[in-house]
């Protein structure tokens, strides 16, 4: 099922440049180059996490602040099920929403709303992702190429390997 709102619709009209209804590989090229610029907000030329970090909060508070109509800070079940029509969809967007109120106040908050968000949370993820040489940092290449993909993006840089071998066993006797 969907998520209850359709922001690719939203990213793919900025993106489509040439509003020929497809996304060429220029056009992708361009909208992530210019991303990277408002993301490094420093002289260098690649990314921190810390700026990673702030650009992911800033784009979930812009989502938030896009569907609060009534400028509370919070999405009332109205703002969040807005424009769904099909009762199927409703139904399972007030249950998103109801799982979502964790503290039942029949309103979300930011950070109960950024819990939904398909990256929520995921700043950290995102950014290992991306940064293809484990150097910390996300150069414009790296964040211009496809992210690396391991077995469930859980396991150490190939250089950091050894960090995954036991210490040596010293003496006899089990190594005591």
């Amino acid at each position: 099922m969907p998520f209850p709102f359709d922001f690719a619709n939203v990213e793919t009209a900025l993106i489509d440049t040439n509003a020929d209804g497809r996304i060429s590989v220029t056009e992708i090229t361009a909208a992530r180059t210019a991303e990277f610029a408002v993301i490094n907000t420093t002289v260098a030329d690649d990314v921190t996490f810390a700026e990673f970090s702030a650009y992911t909060t800033k784009q979930q508070t812009a989502k938030l602040t896009s569907l609060d109509t009534d400028n509370t800070g919070t999405l009332s079940l109205a703002e969040f099920t807005v424009g769904q029509t099909d009762a199927n969809t409703v139904s399972v967007a007030t249950e998103i929403f109801d799982l979502a109120d964790s503290n039942d106040d029949k309103a979300l908050s930011a950070a109960e709303f950024n819990v939904l968000l398909p990256n929520a949370g995921g700043a950290i993820h995102q950014f290992a992702m991306l940064d293809q040489n484990y150097d910390l940092v996300i150069s414009q290449a790296e964040y211009l190429a496809a992210p690396k993909k391991t077995a469930g993006n859980l396991l150490p840089p190939p250089q950091r390997a050894e960090n995954l071998l036991p210490p040596p066993q010293r003496g006899g006797k089990g190594g005591r």
